[in-house]
């Protein structure tokens, strides 16, 4: 089994009932005990990691590079992951911490480049700082990306929690967009608010303030639900209600639309924090709808 031995599905399952649906400081550090086992420590077999590359002139514009040692045959798809925090936290790495290394290198070890990036965060730096620093993100990769092997055309946006607000509202606002689409070939949400006017005004007020006209506005449900971007949609067997609801809204507001459903994933045995854990976990229930997504996506512009 490797990282994680001696530990088992039906022991995650049985904490992440003690653990419950809350979203708190002490139900993340308890799901990230859970899950750490089951992870990689530094440094990484076949990975080569390139820590606090700047994409942009404030301190928290940085980013990892996660780049497979086994030499490509084509150039790879690029994997850009933006962490959660409820706007006004979170890291793309912590020293001693699994998390989100994880994810850059669940990307590396599927033939990918993994890139995770840190962004601004409220209230110092309240909207639109989310999705400036996704179009920076964006145009720093298809600037670079030849440079590592990394296919800009097949670039691959994932947003968790905040992040993925981020990666919606970056989406849905071509004023954004450095290229036609925003350069963007696929996308994935993961426990993301898409209908921001059905959401905690009060959990958002910190990076949006207080004016229901601005968060009407800004909103990137409708825009989302009509797109043609290949978005695929997760939530969290544990998730909170709220983020279930936002889950259950995209997935139908996408089926009057557009008269289809998009890629919809519900994550069994993980909650709000753990769902990106599963991520090269071996009992992974998230990453290969991701990797499918990415496999068959049209290349942007």
């Amino acid at each position: 089994m490797g990282a994680g031995d001696g530990l088992s599905v039906a022991h995650v399952r049985a904490v992440l009932a003690e653990i419950g649906r809350d979203v708190t400081v002490d139900t993340l550090m308890a799901s990230n005990a859970l899950m750490a086992p089951f992870h990689d420590t530094a440094p990484y077999a076949g990975v080569r990691v390139e820590r606090d590359l700047s994409y942009g002139e404030h301190e928290r514009h940085r980013l990892d590079l996660f780049l497979p040692d086994a030499p490509a045959g084509e150039a790879r798809p690029v994997v850009v992951f933006l962490h959660g925090g409820s706007f006004v936290g979170g890291d793309k790495h912590r020293e001693g911490s699994p998390f989100h290394d994880n994810v850059g290198l669940w990307a590396a070890r599927r033939g990918m480049v993994g890139v995770t990036a840190n962004h601004r965060l409220a209230p110092a730096h309240p909207w639109p700082a989310g999705p400036e620093d996704v179009a920076g993100i964006v145009r720093w990769i298809r600037a670079h990306a030849n440079e590592w092997g990394g296919d800009a055309r097949r670039l691959h946006l994932m947003g968790a929690s905040s992040g993925a607000v981020h990666v919606a509202t970056y989406l849905a606002h071509e004023r954004f967009h450095a290229v036609p689409g925003g350069g963007v070939a696929s996308a994935s949400m993961i426990g993301g608010a898409y209908a921001l006017t059905r959401f905690d005004a009060q959990r958002m007020a910190p990076y949006f303030g207080d004016d229901p006209a601005l968060i009407a506005a800004v909103d990137p449900g409708p825009a989302l639900a009509a797109s043609d971007l290949p978005i695929l949609y997760a939530v969290a067997e544990w998730d909170p209600l709220d983020a279930q609801d936002q889950f259950a809204w995209i997935a139908r507001e996408s089926l009057e639309r557009r008269g289809t459903l998009p890629p919809l994933v519900w994550v069994r045995d993980a909650n709000h924090f753990t769902i990106t854990a599963h991520l090269g976990a071996p009992f992974d229930a998230l990453g290969p709808h991701v990797e499918h997504l990415i496999a068959h996506a049209e290349p942007s512009a």
